[in-house]
């Protein structure tokens, strides 16, 4: 990639936003701040139809707004590490990563350094680059999986969007206790902290819609291989959604028991699939993971045959 170029998205001014000026049309269209869309007006880095406007002139329907963003915003506060990283797919608007359980994805007070986060400073770093590590999605500790990570603000924005409603797809695998009936079907209860922590969650009146929908792929010894699709995300969900129907993750020990003590050592979750339409040219994209070994050989201890 030619580093000295000046990357950027392009947008056809649509019917409803014919008329609105520049400045809004950034802000509610592109999901700027106000604050960066006058710095990138400062930097010339808006175009309409090729050349530079005043942000409250107006923008017509047809007329192509071209913003560029920059390559040179790193993350404050946050030390390059030169850990291990599994990349599946990196281009100049999203990298995608395969993060193994038992790594932090970025820095927390208990965890001030060796995350996926610091791991992805020091990549970049050595390619030449600087970025914020803007996270799309993330995961516990203990969940292994894919991790989605914009490269820009630009495509944070419309990934995060597109995730939000509904349009981008996570899809986990889930060792369950127990055999679930019906064996597919959607769980749709809400969620909220639970009283007196700032961390544990349960299923509450009082809490935000949550929506969980899941297949059985395999049924074992007094356990289930699932497959688990959110169309929601939040904190826990699928943890606390099925701890609640009384299918705890097998080895989660935070929201279940330690009844499976020794045949998982971290709880059975691993995000095995993404999807969702790449930020910059629209195309739908999709990438897996493999089933990692630790939850292989969970699944193969507990194997009916």
């Amino acid at each position: 990639m030619d580093l000295t170029s000046r990357p950027g998205y392009s947008f056809i001014v649509g019917e409803t936003s014919s008329g609105t000026t520049l400045r809004n049309y950034l802000t509610r269209h592109c999901g700027l701040s106000r604050k960066r869309v006058r710095e990138a007006a400062l930097r010339g880095d808006i175009l309409v139809n090729g050349v530079q406007r005043f942000l409250n002139q107006p923008v017509q329907q047809g007329e192509e707004v071209i913003l560029h963003y920059q390559t040179n915003e790193s993350s404050p506060g946050l030390e390059p590490q030169n850990l291990p990283i599994n990349i599946i797919y990196e281009d100049e608007d999203i990298l995608v990563v395969n993060k193994p359980a038992g790594q932090v994805v970025h820095p927390t007070l208990g965890y001030v350094d060796g995350t996926l986060a610091n791991g992805i400073a020091y990549h970049w770093q050595q390619q030449g680059r600087q970025h914020t590590v803007r996270l799309v999605n993330r995961l516990d500790r203990n969940t292994s999986g894919l991790v989605l990570v914009a490269c820009n603000e630009l495509a944070h924005h419309k990934l995060v969007q597109q995730f939000e409603k509904g349009a981008g797809i996570k899809r986990y695998y889930a060792l369950v206790e127990g055999w679930l009936e019906p064996e597919a079907g959607t769980i749709s209860l809400p969620i909220g902290l639970a009283p007196d922590s700032i961390i544990k969650r349960q299923v509450t009146p009082e809490g935000k819609d949550a929506i969980t929908k899941y297949k059985t792929l395999a049924k074992l010894k007094e356990a289930s291989l699932l497959e688990v699709e959110l169309v929601t995300g939040r904190t826990h969900q699928i943890r606390v959604h099925f701890a609640h129907c009384g299918h705890s993750l097998i080895g989660d020990t935070f929201y279940g028991s330690e009844s499976y003590y020794g045949v998982l050592t971290r709880h059975g979750l691993h995000a095995y699939s993404l999807e969702f339409d790449h930020p910059k040219t629209g195309r739908l994209i999709s990438f897996s993971a493999p089933i990692p070994d630790d939850l292989t050989a969970a699944i193969k201890k507990l194997s009916l045959t």
